[in-house]
């Protein structure tokens, strides 16, 4: 070995071969072993000289093998710049993959509810750094640069995390936040009831927009509502849209969207809907009852 100094004797001493008493006693233990014949000491006081002198000598140059920790990188001394790199990159040290596809991300953000985020300008501006590129809508990280990132992953994600976080903003925060504030208007909450009792979580727009009137006016029909929602679901539609409560989820062959859902944490909440919540929803259809019975 090169780290050799010695040997350990039967009692756990450490013997060392430039040690003028340990040598004769390594001598012994040898000779024994192997039934060598004795020799004369002045052969053995010779030879333990040249023993030590070349002990000596590789001891000087031996190269002893020094533990190199990795490279901590923090977030902040990373080549990049903006908020959208960093998310993107923070997905692809969290998932271990030098390739990630626009389309990933982009449910990626809607999954995790994460907003203000320009794809484009991310595989861009990260495509520019350490031999990456963009194929296909598809960025992939220089192998360097991607084992660089991997070997500090823990730290690395620590800090982008708290871009990602930024950029956070729950659908369900939002719901609580408007319906505190009693801000959402009769047609929204009458759809609000819909969504609970049956379980929507994707609404149709466009041409897709009628099937789904047609399943509201089921729903009316059945809880014997008039028809205050189904005559007005474009207007309840857009209402979750522009407050961030739904997301795209279709979209037409020119790229138009077709049909929204509802983000993981509204869609949570609304189907384990709290008590308080379903009483005041309750309150809200009993005022849309209309009596379905025939006049004789």
């Amino acid at each position: 070995s090169s780290n050799m100094y010695g040997f350990l004797s039967n009692e756990y001493k450490l013997r060392r071969l430039d040690s003028d008493t340990d040598i004769p006693y390594i001598y012994d233990v040898v000779s024994e072993a192997v039934s060598a014949p004795r020799t004369k000491v002045g052969i053995i006081t010779h030879e333990s000289t040249k023993l030590k002198g070349r002990y000596a000598d590789f001891l000087k140059t031996r190269e002893s093998q020094k533990f190199e920790p990795p490279v901590i990188l923090p977030s902040d001394r990373l080549e990049i710049t903006t908020d959208d790199e960093r998310i993107v990159l923070y997905y692809i040290i969290r998932n271990s993959v030098r390739k990630v596809s626009k389309d990933m991300v982009r449910t990626w953000l809607y999954t995790d509810e994460i907003f203000e985020v320009n794809i484009d300008n991310a595989f861009d501006l990260l495509s520019s750094v350490g031999g990456g590129s963009v194929v296909d809508d598809t960025l992939e990280l220089g192998i360097d640069l991607f084992r660089k990132y991997s070997a500090n992953a823990q730290s690395l994600l620590a800090g982008l995390k708290e871009y990602v976080d930024q950029h956070r903003r729950l659908a369900s925060d939002m719901f609580m936040k408007l319906w505190n504030a009693n801000t959402l208007d009769t047609i929204t909450l009458l759809f609000i009831c819909y969504i609970v009792d049956e379980r929507i979580e994707s609404f149709g727009d466009r041409w897709m927009a009628e099937g789904q009137i047609k399943n509201i006016q089921q729903w009316e029909i059945k809880h014997s509502l008039d028809s205050t929602l189904s005559s007005n679901y474009g207007t309840s539609l857009q209402f979750l849209i522009q407050n961030n409560l739904v997301h795209e989820s279709s979209w037409t062959s020119y790229g138009n969207p077709r049909e929204y859902s509802l983000y993981p944490s509204i869609r949570n909440l609304l189907f384990n809907c709290p008590k308080g919540i379903q009483e005041a929803l309750q309150t809200i259809k009993d005022k849309h009852y209309q009596d379905q019975e025939l006049p004789f």
